[in-house]
């Protein structure tokens, strides 16, 4: 519930992988700061904690928000968003580009949320060194390293060794067709 994305709470039926990019920033915040972001005790407040954070989504800030099957402009309260800057914990535990990177993981609309490549990217990663990961290895994932299928080993070995070519609208034109990526094992 802590790390849910708005979009499933308010019934989305489809799960794409902005689902988990959401997810994700609940996470980012969390290591950062050693807190959840958001603490509902039910899906509602789940969705009130959000809300009182990042305003209340409008057609503006979430242009199909309005579809989703358990939103209603007079179902909740009308907050405004002082954004994830005002909140003192937040910014204290990450700097300018950690905010940035957040901001991004946590956009309403799932198509305008950075994809997990560019995610990867982002100037918050710059000073990482890429090398000094662990290499993916039976410590790592809990399986024995005969039963790793390689398309799993080369997608991470792709991941740590990501560059911008070829990213170019990478993600939009899957949504716009209303695909997925699947990986295939």
């Amino acid at each position: 519930l802590l790390h849910r994305a708005p979009e499933i709470l308010l019934g989305e039926a489809v799960y794409c992988c902005g689902v988990d990019v959401s997810s994700m920033g609940c996470m980012f915040a969390e290591m950062a700061t050693g807190d959840p972001l958001f603490c509902g005790d039910s899906e509602v407040d789940q969705l009130y904690q959000i809300f009182r954070m990042k305003g209340t989504p409008t057609e503006e800030t979430w242009p199909t928000v309005a579809k989703l099957p358990n939103y209603s402009p007079t179902s909740f309260q009308s907050w405004h968003s002082n954004g994830l800057c005002s909140q003192e914990k937040i910014v204290r535990a990450l700097d300018a580009r950690g905010l940035d990177l957040l901001t991004a993981l946590l956009r309403y609309d799932p198509p305008s949320r950075i994809n997990a490549q560019r995610a990867l990217l982002h100037p918050y990663f710059a000073d990482l060194d890429k090398k000094s990961l662990p290499a993916i290895g039976e410590e790592c994932v809990g399986l024995p390293i005969g039963e790793i299928p390689p398309d799993f080993a080369e997608l991470f070995d792709a991941l740590i060794n990501i560059d911008e070519s070829g990213l170019e609208g990478e993600g939009e034109e899957w949504m716009k067709e209303g695909r997925r990526p699947r990986i295939r094992w």
